[in-house]
């Protein structure tokens, strides 16, 4: 927990604007209501691993497919603390789904990514993966 609070002197150093796409908490709420899984960034302009992991997103052009939360910012703080992440830069996933009463439903993964680098490769698995074609198949169409 210690590691997602600024440490007063990087932050006062870190006063610029920070040009990443950080979601508001209306913002965050917003794309939680498209059903589907989403990808939640847990993150901090203070933290230079975090700037490493958003600069490889861009490069990548995977910024616009996640979710980037401030964790110095109250409402990202306290999900972060509620799902328990042990620092920044981490990912998780949160599934969401209406219910037969039209109540959102969101489900935040157990299995969170921890590291630049873990974060970085488990992103590009989920986002660049070709969508699997989950129907059931024979043994020839398999080519068996």
């Amino acid at each position: 927990i210690l590691m997602l609070i600024p440490h007063t002197s990087i932050a006062k150093k870190m006063k610029k604007k920070s040009n990443v796409p950080y979601a508001t908490k209306a913002e965050f709420i917003s794309k939680l209501q498209k059903p589907g899984t989403h990808y939640i960034v847990f993150a901090g302009d203070w933290c230079p691993h975090c700037k490493v992991l958003i600069e490889r997103l861009r490069r990548a052009n995977l910024i616009d497919r996640v979710i980037i939360l401030d964790t110095s910012k109250g409402f990202a703080f306290t999900i972060a603390t509620n799902i328990k992440i042990p620092g920044i830069p981490s990912v998780v996933t949160a599934h969401t789904s209406r219910g037969a009463d039209g109540q959102l439903n969101v489900v935040f993964s157990k299995d969170w990514k921890f590291g630049t680098d873990n974060c970085m490769y488990f992103l590009m698995a989920e986002l660049n993966a070709p969508k699997v074609d989950s129907r059931i198949r024979s043994l020839r169409e398999l080519g068996l």
